[in-house]
């Protein structure tokens, strides 16, 4: 039937952590206990330029660190790999060819130098660590070590978010992810820096997700996405005192719920640029010598620390009406669209002004 070809969901794989339980058709991952044991890895292999996308949906609070991302190519169907490692970070990119980044509340965005290229070898990451009321889970659901971070409008209201502790910064790069490609040389690791910073853009032509942008779509390996779609999902939330605040889009933060945080690698010859996708926001290329042709590459997710929940958005599931534009605009191009006869308003929405 035709609605099938629509119906193409993007799912995790049955063999996860065995503190993951899977819903909605494997779509959505929740961790039933502890604060690890909940890797997650794709179902299948990520395409080239194709994006995958997850949306926080629970967040609990007690517990250092976030949710980690990445890609691996350990297949999770492999009989040799029965059960997956607790942490993916650092246990499966020491297993080798994983390379995978925790996601912070403030530092994700990869800062380069003059040539584009990594300033240094470190990242400002969280580490996993041992389940300890001391060390890793607040007695009380808090954590006094952590420093403020400044949300302009939440402020006002008395709504304080952490940082990652400053130790979190001396993590090793090894750490952070990594893996050899085929000359065995150990592939370089970006410094992360304050997502307010510059993306990681050099001269000589649209880089990074900039490459693939068309109006204010992104033109992907399985069809056009919405910028709007990699966006954050505004929530209300009620605070101590028992306020009800509404989060922005400009306000949530990369570990929040509602945030939208996705990963996508785009080739460059024998190897690719892996990018994370941040609340719509390209963090710039993690790695420039992701070596995609070795072998396929699955998507990690981590529902590590206080990432609670965790749902695959589905960028690809269409209407048959995205797919009929998708398919006349293979066909034409964009200028030739005047020409055809159709009314205005049909037009209008083959060049996405409606």
């Amino acid at each position: 039937m035709m609605g099938e070809g629509f119906q193409d969901l993007t799912r995790f794989h049955p063999n996860h952590g065995v503190n993951v339980m899977l819903y909605d058709e494997n779509t959505v991952a929740y961790r039933k206990a502890s604060f690890a044991n909940a890797v997650t890895i794709s179902e299948r292999p990520l395409m080239p330029e194709e994006i995958f996308l997850v949306e926080i949906e629970k967040t609990e609070p007690g517990w250092t660190g976030h949710m980690r991302l990445g890609l691996t190519q350990l297949d999770p169907a492999n009989l040799a790999l029965p059960e997956l490692p607790p942490y993916s970070l650092p246990d499966m990119t020491n297993m080798g060819n994983s390379w995978i980044c925790a996601i912070t509340k403030s530092h994700n965005r990869v800062q380069p130098d003059a040539e584009g290229e990594a300033e240094g070898d470190e990242a400002p990451v969280d580490v996993q660590g041992t389940e300890a009321p001391a060390d890793v889970q607040g007695t009380d659901g808090t954590d006094e070590q952590r420093e403020d971070v400044q949300r302009p409008e939440v402020m006002e209201e008395g709504v304080r978010m952490g940082t990652e502790n400053s130790h979190m910064q001396e993590r090793r790069a090894a750490d952070v992810g990594g893996g050899d490609g085929a000359n065995g040389d150990a592939l370089e690791v970006l410094r992360i820096h304050n997502n307010r910073c510059k993306g990681a853009m050099s001269s000589g032509g649209p880089r990074g997700l900039d490459s693939i942008v068309v109006g204010n779509h992104l033109q992907t390996s399985r069809g056009l996405v919405p910028w709007s779609s990699l966006k954050p999902t505004p929530y209300v939330f009620t605070d101590s005192s028992g306020r009800k605040i509404t989060l922005k889009r400009d306000n949530i933060l990369p570990t929040d719920e509602g945030s939208r945080i996705g990963i996508i690698y785009l080739p460059r010859g024998n190897l690719a640029e892996m990018h994370y996708i941040i609340n719509g926001e390209d963090q710039g290329a993690f790695t420039k010598k992701l070596p995609y042709r070795e072998a396929p590459l699955y998507v990690v997710v981590d529902v590590y620390g206080t990432t609670k929940q965790v749902r695959i958005i589905q960028l690809y599931v269409k209407s048959l009406k995205n797919a009929c534009r998708e398919t006349i605009l293979k066909h034409i191009a964009q200028h030739g669209v005047n020409a055809l006869p159709l009314p205005r308003k049909l037009k209008d929405y083959l060049l996405f002004e409606s």
